[in-house]
């Protein structure tokens, strides 16, 4: 049995929650599909942002390295 992965960044827990979210608006035929295409499409930018920010993101400096010592 695999144990289920632990969100350990905010946007994992956002992705988790719009996730979740989503699936509630799935199983519910009163909710408008407008709603339905907006949740998908933030729950699609959140899923990649995290990746997104670490290849943006600079490199450490070696002065704040430093610190970290």
């Amino acid at each position: 049995m695999h144990a289920a992965k632990v969100s350990d960044t905010p946007m994992e827990f956002m992705v988790d929650f719009l996730t979740k979210a989503r699936e509630i608006a799935d199983g519910n035929a009163n909710i408008p599909e407008e709603l339905r295409v907006n949740l998908q499409k933030a729950l699609d930018i959140a899923c990649g942002l995290d990746g997104y920010l670490e290849k943006m993101n600079s490199q450490e400096s070696a002065p704040l390295a430093e610190l970290y010592q």
